[in-house]
């Protein structure tokens, strides 16, 4: 809600400060007394083009001030929060400035914003109805919403935007995998020849240590066998075996250790080389008996051998090495086998989606197209209450079709998935008989259009967020009876939100629970507008002004009085 807007150095306004009602506020004053003036400094504030002439003449810069309150739940706030914007207890301090060369700054909040800025979060904020710029309900964009709105889809049109997120996100990993597939596909191949060569020869682990130790035992198989031969003729067998010699020694030691206990030591360690010489003839023996020389064995352990160390060298440079880049491999390869298992997985997964994501989308469009002549007839219904007899109005709900587009219809039809869906929706009108039906902002502005936008927001009631609105020119060219009936709709709207309504007829005027009254004046050559709020007596002259063009005539004010009794605005002093 706009709380109040201060306009300095603007035009032909020096200072004027608007304070404006939570419900309906009506501005009146003689033609060009410069309220068409203030809705300029308005729509400056939300965007509109600054330039040097905007500055009042001799004045260094125009400034503008606006304070709004932002409901607790609107999307302004997000709007806000993405730009860092931050609200003080719930309200929104715009300004804007323009100096007498044409330059330009604006603030939210003393944040500096851009124009940009200004005019997204302004026309979330505030609907101008009389200039096309500022008017929600003429952009195309917010058809859709309306309808959906009107319709009672918008947790249809969740649901959708919460499958169309799942299926955009499912098919960006599918994309993602598919593109290092693709990335890797001809390292793939080598792996696979790598790994495949590896495997052909099949190295064991420690083989290569066991390989060379067989093969320096069977290179030296004669060496070992005379040695051995000789090692056993020398302590057990021939003429003077040593265990012979020494067992006879031991004898003598015996003997001589019973004279001198002394020497029991030295019995007892010969007793432990001989046992160990002994054991070592057994073993030695042992090993001859079963060793054997296989000369196509070692020709076979010295081909494979030269078979693992040749492989070595050509993966790693050792044998640890080739060993593990051979698992290496095998845990890119596993690891490519298990991105192909998800490839799958996810292509149904995506496939679903999009079945679902068309399914949601077609049930939209179908209830979209199913609401549509009712929308029309109770906007007919309105622009007839409001003196438009005439006037036709459609709504268009086009499929965005697409050859190239992700969702597949039934029939066939291919169709881009847009954030609400697969159409494209727009209100349309027709003025006058046998004139064409046209996208509403391409319909006339002034107090038509003011009309034709009343309509659509009684019908729409709450559909439409934004919480101010203003109507300029909403009474150009009608009177008695369409005047009255103009008056019972901003009534019954200015009960849902912030109405601002620039009127020069009583019917309208007597309305609102908050009138100011604009007026300029002319001294020494200069121009200054001032607004007054009305009260009593005051108001009811103004109304009687409105009626008649003077308040003078004791039957006009009686009737102004009327008037405004019959809304109950006379009594309470507003």
């Amino acid at each position: 809600m706009l709380h109040s807007l201060q306009v300095h150095e603007f035009a032909v306004i020096e200072d004027a400060e608007l304070v404006l009602a939570p419900s309906l506020t009506v501005l009146t004053g003689e033609t060009g007394a410069g309220k068409s003036v203030l809705i300029g400094a308005l729509q400056l504030l939300l965007g509109d083009r600054a330039s040097s002439d905007q500055v009042r003449s001799g004045a260094p810069r125009a400034s503008i001030r606006g304070t709004f309150t932002i409901p607790s739940v609107h999307p302004v706030r997000a709007l806000l929060d993405d730009r860092g914007i931050p609200l003080d207890d719930g309200h929104l301090i715009i300004r804007r400035e323009v100096t007498s060369e044409g330059r330009s700054r604006a603030w939210m909040n003393d944040t500096s914003v851009t124009v940009g800025t200004l005019r997204e979060i302004g026309q979330e904020l505030v609907d101008l109805h009389g200039q096309h710029e500022h008017q929600s309900l003429l952009r195309p964009s917010n058809h859709l919403l309306l309808l959906d709105a009107f319709a009672g889809l918008e947790g249809d049109r969740e649901e959708y935007a919460g499958l169309l997120d799942e299926y955009r996100s499912v098919q960006a990993r599918l994309e993602n995998i598919r593109a290092r597939e693709s990335e890797i596909g001809e390292r793939r191949e080598l792996w696979r020849f790598q790994l495949e060569e590896i495997d052909s020869v099949d190295p064991l682990e420690n083989e290569e240590e066991d390989l060379e130790r067989e093969t320096r035992i069977l290179e030296g198989a004669e060496a070992i066998m005379s040695g051995l031969s000789a090692y056993l003729t020398s302590l057990s067998e021939g003429e003077t075996p040593l265990l012979g010699h020494l067992q006879r020694h031991r004898g003598e030691l015996e003997t001589l250790s019973a004279i001198d206990p002394g020497l029991r030591e030295s019995v007892e360690l010969l007793d432990e080389a001989l046992l160990s010489l002994t054991e070592s003839t057994l073993t030695a023996q042992r090993y001859l008996d079963g060793f054997e020389y296989d000369e196509e064995r070692l020709a076979d352990a010295r081909e494979r051998l030269t078979e693992l160390i040749q492989l070595a060298k050509k993966y790693g440079g050792s044998y640890q090495a080739m060993l593990h880049r051979r698992e290496e491999l095998r845990q890119s390869l596993g690891e490519q086998t298990r991105q192909e298992e998800e490839t799958v997985a996810l292509a149904e997964r995506a496939e679903d989606l999009r079945d679902r994501v068309a399914s949601a989308a077609l049930s939209l469009h179908e209830r979209r197209g199913a609401v549509t002549d009712d929308l029309h007839r109770r906007v007919e219904a309105e622009l007839d209450y409001l003196a438009m007899s005439e006037a036709r109005f459609e709504v268009a709900v086009e499929l965005r079709e697409n050859p190239g587009g992700v969702i597949v219809l039934p029939d066939g039809v291919r169709c881009d998935a847009g954030p609400y869906g697969i159409d494209r929706v727009e209100f349309r009108l027709g003025t006058n008989p046998g004139s064409p039906v046209l996208p509403l902002h391409k319909v006339a502005s002034g107090g038509e259009i003011s009309r034709i936008m009343l309509a659509l927001k009684s019908v729409f009631g709450e559909a439409s967020h934004v919480p101010t609105l203003v109507f300029d020119e909403i009474d150009s060219g009608i009177g008695g009876t369409t005047a009255d009936r103009i008056g019972d709709r901003l009534e019954a709207l200015a009960a849902e939100r912030q109405l601002v309504v620039i009127t020069h007829l009583p019917q309208i005027a007597r309305r609102g629970s908050h009138h100011l009254l604009v007026e300029k004046t002319v001294e020494e050559d200069v121009t200054r507008v001032s607004i007054h709020q009305l009260q009593g007596e005051e108001r009811t002259k103004a109304i009687a002004v409105l009626m008649s063009g003077e308040a003078e005539s004791d039957a006009v004010l009686e009737h102004a009085r009327e008037l405004l009794q019959d809304t109950g605005r006379v009594d309470d002093g507003s």
